[in-house]
């Protein structure tokens, strides 16, 4: 059914906006208080003791070992903590914006570099066909970007009109 377009009085809207408004206003406090910790880690406080207040039992928040590819991590926390590298002079800590509004904190402790020898056959052989396409990509991209460079294009200005 079609409803033309109406004004809504205000008590048929007020719920939904005051619910609205306080998932913003958490959203924007969590924000604030995940800087906050991010700052303090960095500053030198524990993982552990100062993640404390927001952890819940079992949340995952106790360091552990993630891959590239791991799904128990959202793809925004991988993402950055991935992008954010590890030079070894101490723990590199960030935030990421999860899809549904949320914040998340990340630290990486260390790095461990993979090698080709752990790689099953069959995911070293993808390996090597992924690092193929990419090269294949760039180079094409290149010669598209030379051409393009050095390429002398007239329009016809009677085309468009």
């Amino acid at each position: 059914a079609h409803a033309p377009p109406r004004e809504r009085p205000l008590e048929e809207v007020r719920a939904p906006l005051a619910e609205a408004f306080k998932v913003e206003l958490a959203r924007q406090q969590a924000a604030t208080r995940a800087a906050a910790l991010v700052e303090e880690l960095r500053g030198g406080a524990d993982w552990a003791t100062a993640g404390r207040p927001w952890a819940a039992p079992g949340d995952g928040t106790a360091p552990r070992f993630v891959g590239r590819d791991d799904a128990t991590v959202p793809p925004a926390v991988s993402a950055a903590a991935f992008k954010a590298g590890f030079t070894g002079d101490g723990p590199r800590y960030g935030l990421a914006s999860l899809a549904e509004g949320d914040v998340a904190v990340w630290v990486v402790n260390a790095v461990v570099p993979g090698t080709l020898s752990s790689l099953s056959p069959q995911a070293r052989a993808q390996a090597v066909g992924e690092a193929r396409s990419l090269a294949a990509y760039q180079d094409a991209s290149t010669y598209i970007d030379n051409v393009r460079a050095k390429a002398d294009v007239k329009i016809n200005p009677r085309l468009f009109e």
